[in-house]
């Protein structure tokens, strides 16, 4: 039986080395990385964003708002809205790379990274930009909590047009901030 992730890894007496086999998970997340560097042309951008009003906002609301939503306010559900305001002003990031052509994509169908115990999964929230950030919030922590206890639907998992990396997905995911890999049927993560 293979170790729990995190677990601590032993060694047999004598050996220097100790294989902990793949999970289907770390396979099919393997797999969708070495298919889109081949697939698709790859370029990388970083900005850096100043999120000092953002903070503030989300810290004088987040009372108010786990008063009448019942749950905590995240940074996600703002990061999603700025994608979305993006993708509207710029529609050709919303897109798809074919050896026809730029397939541009008219519903904004966000991806929100998860780490789960086993690696990163990637459901989508289907037509974000019809979400408010309240609707946002809920839909991420429905995603997250279901993707944790591996209950989602297939439905769920199919149909992104970009991927939005949570903060702290990010840090976990990128460490050397020097690259990143698209889900292939994604244009932006």
């Amino acid at each position: 039986a293979r170790p729990p992730a995190g677990a601590p890894v032993s060694f047999e007496a004598g050996q220097d080395e100790a294989l902990i086999p793949w999970t289907q998970m770390r396979k099919g997340v393997a797999a969708a990385m070495v298919r889109s560097t081949g697939a698709v042309p790859h370029a990388s951008l970083m900005v850096e964003v100043d999120v000092t009003n953002l903070v503030s906002l989300r810290n004088a609301q987040k009372d108010a708002f786990r008063a009448r939503e019942g749950a905590n306010l995240s940074f996600v559900p703002f990061m999603i809205k700025a994608v979305v305001a993006a993708l509207k002003e710029h529609p050709r990031m919303n897109a798809n790379w074919t050896e026809q052509g730029l397939l541009v994509k008219r519903r904004i169908n966000v991806g929100v990274a998860i780490a789960v115990e086993d690696g990163l999964i990637v459901p989508v929230i289907h037509d974000a930009d019809q979400l408010s950030v309240a609707g946002l919030n809920a839909r991420v922590a429905d995603l997250a909590e279901r993707a944790r206890s591996n209950r989602l639907r297939l439905q769920e998992l199919q149909g992104g047009t970009i991927t939005n990396q949570p903060l702290d997905v990010a840090r976990i995911a990128l460490p050397d901030r020097k690259s990143t890999r698209l889900n292939s049927s994604h244009g932006y993560i």
